[in-house]
This record gives C-alpha cells, sequence and structure tokens, in this order.
C-alpha cells in the first residue's frame, strides 16, 4: 500500500524526511504560501514534486501528469498538504496504480479543468456536449470526493495512506468499469440539486458579487455562484470543523478586476500574511493554521469592505 503524508508545513515535511531517510518521496501540491517542498537539497528523499500553487500556478496540474507514469520509477511515498481529485490523480500517475488510457486521461482533462476554471465552468460549458461514458464517469467521481471527510486532529504531520488507496481503488474501479444505470440516473438528481444544497450554507451575500458560506459539511461550494435565489462572482467559504476558508473568483477577468494582477492572493497575503496562498483566482488561509469563525467574518468583512465596492466597470461584466 502507498503511504501518503498529510503536512501543514515544510518543517512537518522535513521532520518526516529525517525520520525516513532511506526512501523515496514525492510531493504533490505541497506549496505553503511563500515556500514549498522541492525536489532539492533542502528535501532530502524528495526526487518528484509536483507543485501547481503559488508562484508554480503556471505548472500543469497534477492530474495532467500521467507522462510520469511512463518517464519516472514508479512512487510508494507522498507529502501532500491536502486531498483533492486533482492531487490524487497526480499521485495515481506517480504510484503507477492508474494506467493512462484514452478514458483516465479524458477524465483527468476534466479533473484539471475543474481545479482551474471550477465546475461552474465544467457544469456550463463542457457538460450537456460531453460524451456520456465520461460523462458519468466523472459525476461519480466528483459526487463520491465530495462526500470524503477526512479527520483533522490538528496535528502538522497526518498519515492519510488508508483513506486515500480506499480512493484511489474506488475511482480505478469507476474509470475501469463505468457507472451502472441507476447510478447514472441518481447522479443526474444529484446535479440538480446541487444548487439547493448550496443555498442552506448561505449566511450572507451582496447581490450579483459575494457569496459568504459556513459549513461543516466536505461539501464542495467553490463553484456555487448561481444559487435560487441568488447570484455573485465572489465566494468565501468557511469550514467550522477544518477551520479551512477558501475564497474563489468566478474567473481569472474577475479576480484581477477586484484584486489586482495577482488575484486573490493579495487580499489573502494582506490579511493572513505570507502562509496563505493558493491560485489567482481561488485560495485559503495558511494550512497549518485553524481559523475560528470570528476569523472568518473577519476575513469576509474585510473584503467588502477593501475591494468588493471599489470596481466600477463590472456593472457591464456579463459574465463567461
Amino acid at each position: 500500500m502507498i503511504k501518503v503524508i498529510n503536512i501543514k508545513n515544510v518543517e512537518a515535511a522535513k521532520k518526516v524526511l529525517n525520520e525516513n531517510k532511506d526512501e523515496k518521496w514525492c510531493a504533490v501540491e505541497c506549496e505553503f504560501g511563500d515556500k514549498a517542498v522541492l525536489a532539492n537539497d533542502e528535501f532530502p528523499g524528495v526526487t518528484l514534486s509536483l507543485n501547481h500553487h503559488g508562484e508554480f500556478s503556471d505548472n500543469p496540474p497534477p492530474s495532467l501528469r500521467w507522462d510520469i507514469y511512463e518517464s519516472e520509477p514508479v512512487y510508494d511515498n507522498f507529502l501532500v498538504s491536502h486531498i483533492d481529485l486533482d492531487s490524487i490523480f497526480g499521485i495515481m500517475w506517480a504510484s503507477k496504480i492508474l494506467r493512462p488510457t484514452e478514458i483516465a486521461k479524458e477524465i483527468a482533462k476534466l479533473v484539471a479543468l475543474q481545479d482551474v476554471k471550477g465546475f461552474h465552468y465544467i457544469e456550463k460549458h463542457i457538460l450537456p456536449n460531453l460524451e456520456t461514458t465520461v460523462k458519468f464517469r466523472f459525476l461519480a467521481i466528483g459526487q463520491m470526493i465530495t462526500r470524503l471527510n477526512f479527520e483533522d486532529n490538528g496535528e502538522d504531520i497526518v498519515d492519510i495512506s488508508r483513506n486515500v488507496h480506499k480512493i484511489i481503488l474506488r475511482i480505478k474501479d469507476i474509470i475501469i468499469d463505468g457507472v451502472p444505470n441507476d447510478v447514472k440516473a441518481r447522479l443526474i438528481e444529484w446535479l440538480n440539486k446541487k444548487q439547493f444544497e448550496a443555498q442552506k450554507y448561505l449566511v450572507d451575500n451582496i447581490p450579483d458579487k459575494l457569496h459568504f458560506f459556513i459549513t461543516n459539511s466536505n461539501i464542495n461550494l467553490l463553484s456555487a455562484y448561481t444559487l435560487p435565489n441568488s447570484e455573485s462572482v465572489i465566494n468565501i467559504i468557511y469550514n467550522e470543523d477544518s477551520g479551512i476558508l477558501s475564497i474563489a473568483c468566478f474567473n481569472e477577468e474577475i479576480a484581477e478586476l477586484y484584486f489586482g494582477e495577482n488575484g486573490v492572493i493579495t487580499p489573502l497575503q494582506k490579511f493572513f500574511g505570507p502562509l496563505a496562498g493558493g491560485r489567482k483566482t481561488v485560495g485559503g488561509n495558511p494550512r497549518d493554521e485553524k481559523l475560528q469563525k470570528e476569523q472568518a467574518i473577519s476575513f469576509k468583512n474585510f473584503i467588502i469592505k477593501e475591494y468588493i465596492n471599489a470596481p466600477k466597470k463590472l456593472l457591464n461584466y456579463t459574465g463567461v
């Protein structure tokens, strides 16, 4: 079984590597604001790094790195800063648990597109014309991942190997075996109810601009821009259980319009400091910092005061 260690900072990475000096490691999206775990002398044992955040945002997402299936040796040990579909596919390619068949690569492309542009983009522009064998595999995998909830015990180093291995095997089964017809019907029903599910967690909004969600579940609200009773172009989500806050923009144009050329990184680091990070359109608080609800509300108020009411040209924005 592969070993997957979730770390919350570079110091934790160095501790894991120091305790496992004879092992070869792959670091998947281990960026922490302006710091990152890299395949260099500072992190002995790391011989492959799949970085895709912060200064590495121009790198391809790990889900698109199926080239390493052929070009790299098998990896059994992984450092991660978080788990999502993008990081899971990177692990699958590097561990060679999943072969990069044509259908696996098509699903991986959707995972990468979702990671970069958000599910709202896929839902509007890709799903309506997507070939059904790929579509339902992708939706089944997406629904499965939204139900996962990795317990956060507050430690800087957590072994999540068993759970990640189970997820990978389930994803592999879906890709290889497909989706039964009765499950397809439930997936369509789930997709149609997503807006109403998201509405339950909305606690504040600025019409046509901002949604602020507070949740204690693993539901993905980053793309919840259209709800039954409101719309937004910026979403802020706070998870009370994990203490994680995320901010997402509808697209890069919105991110630059409100926050400048670096997008959400600018307000995040201004409020939380240099260890906050992400990419231009989506990011969050430092990974080793568990926020309290009051801090999340303060950040939301900071965004409204400093940025939301600033741009005037948004009045003419029609979306993508």
